[in-house]
């Protein structure tokens, strides 16, 4: 599959996503986040942190393959200081604020 998300994706995470998403065929929304993560955690499974990066990616990639967009990734608003958010979907009149979690704390 050809990711839409290629210029978002760096580091060693993204370096991984990018053999990753490589290999998996795009069928709908669940099944690309099942198959996709699934296959990540039995051939890479890392650190907590690449762990969460890669889950991040790949919802960004869903929402980009559905169309779902603008979106931004690791947004700030100047109104909520110190605060990065995962993702954030841009609403004319408030915006949507995504945020992953790969593990219930």
């Amino acid at each position: 599959m050809q990711s839409r998300i290629h210029d978002l994706v760096n580091g060693k995470a993204g370096e991984i996503y990018r053999k990753l998403v490589a290999t998996i065929d795009y069928k709908s929304p669940c099944k690309f986040m099942e198959i996709s993560y699934e296959k990540y955690k039995s051939d890479y499974g890392g650190d907590k942190s690449t762990n969460g990066r890669i889950f991040e990616y790949l919802v960004c990639e869903t929402l980009a393959q559905q169309e779902i967009t603008p979106f931004y990734y690791q947004a700030k608003f100047e109104r909520v200081p110190n605060v990065e958010f995962d993702i954030v979907l841009f609403d004319p009149h408030r915006p949507v604020v995504l945020t992953m979690k790969t593990s219930l704390r």
